[in-house]
């Protein structure tokens, strides 16, 4: 029905908007009707189809699946319904999707320059080890001089580009087999794995963490037993994770084992999760306890998203730095030999 997207950072200002609206005590339909107003026509049309879709009976989690919203926010949003905190999911998924589009462009920004750089770089050593250095080769070999080192390395590299494009192709076909292979892993056995690679480890403990502690927590606050809850996890529309993390557990607690005791054996969940949880089990607080620790794991992740920016982006400009110094000294060092050598 509609051909044209409707942006994150737009769905995530919609989100946010619809959430203080709530929070004022607009009623939802009232709330995103009034999301429509000074927007584009394109938007307008998806509001008012949702409207209609609501009005209709369609659930709040289906109509945002429809409309292309990510789907941890349409889950985020159908816990936080089940827990009477709407308000709340909307205000929290609409944060997450906009502090999400502020580091991809970031990230793009990041990039940007630096792939610039490396691209003026490559066109660079072509044109001066094609048509500079030659004339350096002649000059040198007439005046009986050895080349610098700096200037035999990129000769050396330039030669053997094409034995350097087979080794990158090589790669990337190793690459592409690893991941079809990596696809028909399921889920669990997939981020078992990848949270034990040194750097991308506490990333994907706190992510899993926040999510299961969430999608739990969120269920257990409006009143469900773990069970239940386990049991409402598996029945809705999740992602590949959360079913087959909530399917697993709740045969685990059915026959007999405890929950701490289960999760303690799952790799990819922080050693301090199971804390929370023995001490929310123990003042009977379990769901509370996992939501307040699910927003304390989602500063986190926007902490350790933060510092990565910071150490990615000065060790990339110095080692495109790096590449050009390595670049123009080529040039330079034999120019000062020559006239040394005058």
């Amino acid at each position: 029905m509609f051909n044209r997207k409707w942006g994150r950072k737009s769905q995530a200002t919609f989100l946010i908007r619809t959430g203080e609206s709530l929070r004022q005590g607009y009623s939802l339909q009232e709330a995103i009707e009034l999301q429509s107003f000074h927007q584009n026509k394109v938007i307008q049309d998806k509001i008012n189809y949702m409207l209609h879709l609501l009005s209709g009976g369609q659930t709040l989690t289906h109509v945002l699946t429809l409309m292309d919203f990510p789907n941890e926010c349409c889950i985020t949003l159908y816990f936080s319904e089940q827990s009477g905190q709407l308000a709340h999911g909307f205000l929290e998924s609409g944060q997450l999707m906009m502090k999400r589009e502020e580091h991809r462009s970031k990230l793009r920004k990041l990039l940007r320059y630096p792939l610039f750089l490396i691209w003026m770089f490559i066109v660079m050593i072509f044109i001066i080890s094609t048509f500079l250095v030659p004339n350096f080769i002649k000059l040198y070999h007439s005046m009986n001089l050895e080349l610098p080192l700096i200037t035999r390395i990129v000769l050396s590299l330039n030669h053997h580009v094409p034995t350097i494009g087979v080794y990158i192709l090589i790669t990337i076909l190793c690459g592409i087999i690893c991941f079809f292979y990596f696809k028909k892993i399921s889920i669990i056995k997939k981020i078992s794995m990848m949270s034990q690679i040194p750097l991308l480890s506490r990333y994907i403990k706190l992510y899993f963490t926040r999510a299961f502690a969430f999608h739990l927590g969120s269920l257990l606050r409006s009143g469900l037993s773990i069970n239940q809850a386990l049991d409402t996890m598996t029945k809705q529309n999740m992602t590949a994770f959360s079913y087959q993390e909530a399917l697993h557990v709740r045969q685990s607690i059915i026959k007999g084992e405890k929950l701490d005791h289960i999760l303690a054996k799952h790799p990819y969940y922080l050693r301090e999760f199971i804390e929370v949880i023995r001490h929310g089990q123990n003042n009977g607080r379990l769901g509370q306890s996992l939501m307040h620790y699910s927003d304390t794991l989602l500063n986190k992740l926007e902490e350790l998203t933060q510092a990565w920016l910071a150490i990615v982006q000065p060790a990339t400009l110095v080692f495109i730095g790096i590449l050009l110094l390595s670049l123009f000294s080529s040039i330079l060092i034999p120019i000062f030999h020559i006239m040394n050598g005058l």
